[in-house]
């Protein structure tokens, strides 16, 4: 070590910088973690020290952030509450068959039980991928992304269902549902209607259908389906909710031309059994039709249809439900209809392309809802009288 300050001359030495080995006096010496430094190496050491301490800090930042990202993705475990026993149970079953039908509708169907309905539908997804179609899987997903307001896949469920059994009246109510839920009432009230014609009995929808039509800015519509529901349920005439319901329809300004009037006294063959009226159509052509209050419509052959100057638009079909199964059928409106001295008129048709040569068409319920009918079979009488 020399004897003096390589910096102050004048001053004796104190140490040397453990960087440039320069002999320092007590003024020139610095220290910078433990260790002996003249000025410019302590300065050089003070900013490497802060360089490795911002790298080390944006190290440990971004592993902190990783990590933060890492758990955001991750899918949180639900908590499936007094359900959790029976999915573990089910899930674990399924670890083993993964595509076992039974036991992925009844995983699924838990999870929704309990909420999960995302979870529900990575399942059904995962099993639809391994394993293949599986309808009664689509319950489910339908009900989960319906729950989710998932609208147009859930059409897209319940669509697949419809193409497998149309004839099932639930499937096009479902649909309705969340055509309605999305919006878009002619789509739900098509659906609607559907339903009607395959269940005609049905309490619910009829209500559904008539408030499509009160949305689609088309109240006298809605009277068909809760006239129809009152003839399959005649103690809801009681019922103050729906009675008022029906009122206030008929009374709309709009609805005028709804009408009907008269009395009628139709006989037939007590032996047969079967009840044909001569029916005047929008008073160009009659035709003798079968009264039939198993047919939620006035049905019209093409020939009648085309004597009566009925009009019929592609668009708008519906399935009849007939003793040769399911048949396609062109829904109108029928001017006016007259049997005897009752007459109605705005009344809600179908025009069917391939009925039996033996028959022209029905006298149904869009027509006779509107009339008390009393039919004596043992007499071979039918009475049609305006309510």
């Amino acid at each position: 070590m020399h004897a003096n300050c390589y910096r102050h001359s004048a001053e004796a030495a104190f140490d040397t910088c453990s960087s440039c080995t320069q002999s320092i006096c007590t003024v020139c010496t610095s220290m910078v973690d433990g260790r002996v430094y003249c000025p410019p190496c302590a300065k050089s050491a003070r900013r490497n020290k802060k360089i490795v301490q911002f790298v080390a800090f944006g190290a440990v930042a971004a592993a902190v952030v990783a990590a933060g990202v890492w758990m955001a993705l991750q899918e949180p475990k639900y908590d499936y509450g007094k359900y959790a026993r029976d999915i573990d149970k089910l899930a674990a079953q399924l670890e083993k068959e993964p595509c076992d039908r039974g036991k992925i509708v009844s995983l699924t169907d838990k999870m929704l039980s309990a909420g999960d309905n995302r979870g529900a539908l990575n399942r059904a997804q995962q099993f639809f991928d391994a394993c293949g179609e599986l309808l009664r899987l689509r319950w489910v997903t339908y009900e989960a992304h319906k729950r989710l307001s998932e609208f147009d896949l859930a059409v897209q469920d319940v669509t697949m269902l419809i193409e497998d059994r149309p004839e099932d009246a639930d499937f096009w109510w479902w649909r309705g549902m969340a055509y309605e839920q999305a919006g878009n009432w002619e789509k739900a009230a098509a659906d609607y209607r559907q339903c009607i014609a395959n269940k005609p009995r049905i309490t619910r929808i009829p209500f559904n259908l008539a408030s499509m039509y009160e949305k689609m800015g088309k109240p006298c519509d809605g009277i068909f389906p809760i006239e129809q529901f009152l003839y399959h349920h005649p103690k809801a005439w009681t019922d103050i909710t729906v009675k008022t319901r029906l009122d206030r329809l008929k009374a709309n300004p709009r609805c005028g031309a709804v009408t009907t009037q008269g009395k009628a006294k139709i006989e037939f063959d007590r032996a047969s059994g079967i009840i044909r009226a001569p029916v005047e159509i929008n008073g160009k052509t009659t035709a003798n039709l079968i009264l039939d209050t198993g047919a939620t419509y006035v049905v019209l052959s093409r020939k009648v249809a085309d004597e009566a100057g009925v009009k019929t638009d592609p668009e708008h079909r519906i399935l009849l439900n007939t003793a040769g199964g399911l048949r396609e059928a062109y829904l109108t409106t029928l001017e006016s209809v007259k049997v005897q001295g009752v007459a109605a008129s705005s009344i809600p048709a179908v025009v069917q392309d391939d009925l039996p040569d033996d028959m022209i068409g029905l006298l149904g319920l869009s027509f006779l809802a509107r009339h008390s009918i009393e039919i004596d079979r043992a007499k071979g009488v039918a009475r049609i009288e305006a309510r």
